[in-house]
């Protein structure tokens, strides 16, 4: 009798660890299924995100720059409405959402260069019609009658067709966005060279001006001696 119960005793006890064992893998389970779904949405509301940003800078229009509105890249002022040099200058939408002013188009790709990223959307002035338009869509044109606030001589035309009877009509020729890349990187490495170079003759300047107040220094120590011995 008391095998009997012993052997039932111990069918209770591996049946009940069997169901608590089975009953753990299931809450594990259930926890992971619900980990996975929350990464998942996680997933989605990131995915989301970045579509709605997209969409509000396409929504998004040029704008006219304020008074005390400088140049993101070089920090000169921007030219206004009223001001003729206002044709060349333009804006961009940066990744973070900011709107930011140029005073001139090799500003643009110095600044994208310095940041390291291109900008989420950018508006120059048609030539003709001073009005904003995304700079996808324009026709670049180099000449040197255009007077631009940072001398980079390039104008930017909506329509092919003006941008092509301009530069029948003046001295001036068609060019490409590239150009202005390369100009504009151009510069801005004669600029570095320039200020390595004023601060390598700073730098000299100091040491020889060091140098003569030891010479002097030293001259007046032997004046010393000699009327001392004297």
């Amino acid at each position: 009798m008391k095998k009997k119960n012993m052997v039932l005793l111990s069918s209770v006890l591996v049946t009940t660890g069997v169901m608590t064992a089975c009953g753990g893998e299931t809450g594990q389970g259930e926890n992971s299924g619900g980990q996975n779904h929350e990464q998942q949405e996680t997933q989605e509301d990131r995915e989301n995100s970045n579509g709605d940003e997209a969409a509000n800078v396409d929504n998004m229009t040029a704008e006219e720059p304020g008074k005390d509105e400088t140049c993101y890249y070089c920090e000169m002022g921007i030219p206004h409405p009223e001001d003729e040099q206002s044709v060349f200058t333009a804006q961009a939408i940066t990744n973070e959402g900011e709107r930011v002013f140029f005073d001139d188009s090799g500003c643009i790709e110095n600044a994208e260069k310095e940041q390291g990223e291109k900008f989420a959307k950018v508006w120059v002035k048609d030539y003709n019609s001073d009005e904003w338009f995304e700079l996808e869509d324009a026709t670049v044109v180099s000449g040197d009658s255009f007077e631009t606030p940072m001398s980079y001589q390039y104008a930017f035309f909506e329509k092919e067709s003006d941008a092509e009877a301009f530069v029948e009509e003046h001295e001036a020729e068609v060019a490409s966005w590239e150009d202005v890349q390369t100009d504009a990187h151009e510069r801005a490495q004669g600029e570095d060279m320039e200020s390595t170079d004023a601060e390598g003759m700073n730098h000299e300047h100091e040491s020889e001006s060091s140098e003569g107040r030891k010479i002097n220094h030293n001259d007046m120590d032997e004046h010393d001696e000699e009327q001392h011995a004297s």
